[in-house]
């Protein structure tokens, strides 16, 4: 299963013709500017037909996803986010490149380049801040503060027609009307940065402040593990530093009382309680990768190929969930379920073994791997696939197994097999259910939700088989 082209086939002449024209404009750029007067009439007509052709490839795109319900055109999170394509992309490219080259000549103001470059990068900061959710109020106030200086300088250049600099340019027509467009495209990205600005601090204001020193400490301790896992090298950083940041976690989850923050006045649950969890769960998830990254499995091991195989599904999964997940149909992840599976059944007794029925080193690592998939799939099915009223109460049954299995692994719990025979019992009820495979209604109909279930059934599973193996006999 590949990611999900980011280019609609509907943009794919306008990506053609862009593409194109940042060809043409970097050649300007780098070009001889000593050359005749006639060469110079000839380059400013090209330039002018070029900026004729990415103003019309403009209201193109926004005619285009204004008047379209198709998904492929209007691609967007479910918080109603346009998400950039590669048209997009490439456009933040090449209007600052006629910005440049104009500036020099008069067509549009001295400081409208670098005032432009300063808001496709507050642009790509914020859209970033949106995709992984590691912002916090003084992050969004600094870029506030950054949006209101872009302003100004934007209200600086209202005067621009009416200046000599103006009037003496070659074909003044045409510098206003170039003016007046670019004005009104850095006009339009500083509003759409406001807009993702708001609905960043929106998220925020969701969480209860009492809950906003833990929140902000979570985001600083999962940059830490980022930065962790980025060494590709496991041994570049030592246990100790993921030992420190993981007891600070389980510091942090122990406030939490029958897993929920609760207000110290009344009693109450906080609001903001799925935000902060998700991200102490992230946390944790960093952790235990880390933790497993130790466990090489390298050269002649024959674990390799599982864990290879693995290492690509994760890649594949991450860039889906990322990017992807917001056109994302149930029946793409099809493929990646049943190789999971076929991994999943390599396994003997809970583990992976070799060929001569050993049990090779990296047991560890490849049983994350498959975990975090599992994982991984499970995000993307909630994302494309609603739940049918009739198996919420055996999805919310699996919402708590799991968050049971989870604390108990995460808190190193000792257990014995028989105090893991409960869990056992449980999940061997709920999978008794089924038939043929499949969850079923009253009716005998089989509703919407199957491959949430199936995936968190089958991520119980692997948590009880961690647990097991970690088992006082």
């Amino acid at each position: 299963m590949e990611p999900i082209s980011q280019t609609p086939a509907s943009e794919q002449p306008m990506l053609d013709s862009l593409t194109q024209i940042r060809s043409q404009l970097t050649a300007t750029l780098s070009a001889d500017t000593t050359g005749s007067t006639a060469d110079a009439a000839a380059s400013n007509l090209l330039l002018d037909n070029a900026w004729i052709t990415v103003v019309d490839i403009v209201k193109q795109l926004s005619s285009l996803r204004s008047n379209s319900n198709d998904q492929e055109v209007v691609k967007e999170t479910e918080g109603g986010m346009h998400i950039d394509t590669e048209a997009d992309l490439l456009l933040d490219d090449v209007v600052p490149m006629f910005f440049q080259i104009w500036s020099k000549v008069g067509k549009v103001p001295k400081d409208m380049f670098k005032t432009y470059v300063q808001l496709i990068k507050i642009q790509h900061t914020l859209n970033n801040l949106y995709e992984t959710g590691l912002f916090t109020n003084n992050r969004l106030a600094s870029l506030r503060d950054r949006l209101a200086t872009v302003s100004t300088m934007l209200g600086s250049f209202e005067p621009f027609t009416n200046t000599d600099a103006c009037i003496a340019a070659t074909t003044c027509v045409n510098t206003v009307e170039c003016f007046r467009q670019a004005d009104k495209m850095a006009t339009q990205k500083h509003t759409q940065c406001l807009e993702t600005l708001d609905r960043l601090q929106a998220e925020l204001d969701a969480i209860s402040p009492v809950l906003h020193p833990i929140h902000d400490r979570l985001i600083e301790i999962k940059e830490e593990l980022q930065t962790l896992l980025s060494r590709k090298n496991p041994h570049l950083f030592s246990l100790s530093e993921v030992q420190v940041l993981q007891d600070e976690l389980r510091e942090i989850d122990s406030a939490r009382i029958d897993g929920k923050y609760i207000a110290k006045d009344d009693g109450s649950v906080v609001a903001g309680q799925a935000s902060v969890i998700e991200l102490l769960e992230s946390c944790f998830d960093d952790v235990h990768e880390l933790l497993a990254a130790r466990e090489a499995v390298s050269g002649e091991n024959p674990l390799r190929p599982i864990y290879e195989d693995l290492i690509r599904i994760k890649g594949k999964l991450e860039r889906l969930l990322l990017v992807g997940r917001w056109t994302l149909k149930s029946g793409d992840l099809v493929s990646v379920q049943m190789k999971l599976g076929e991994i999943d059944n390599l396994r003997v007794d809970g583990k992976f073994l070799d060929e001569a029925g050993g049990v090779p080193q990296g047991q560890a690592v490849i049983h994350f791997l498959l975990h975090k998939c599992y994982r991984l799939v499970y995000k993307l099915q909630i994302a494309c696939e609603p739940v049918a009223d009739s198996l919420m109460p055996t999805y919310n049954q699996l919402l708590t197994l799991q968050r049971c299995l989870n604390e108990l692994k995460r808190w190193r719990v000792e257990l014995t097999q028989p105090e893991l025979i409960p869990y056992q019992i449980k999940l061997s009820t709920i999978d008794a259910i089924r038939q043929d495979g499949k969850f079923v209604d009253e009716d005998g109909e089989i509703p919407e939700g199957q491959g949430i279930l199936h995936d968190l059934l089958s991520d119980c599973y692997e948590l009880l088989r961690d647990l097991q193996m970690g088992c006082n006999d």
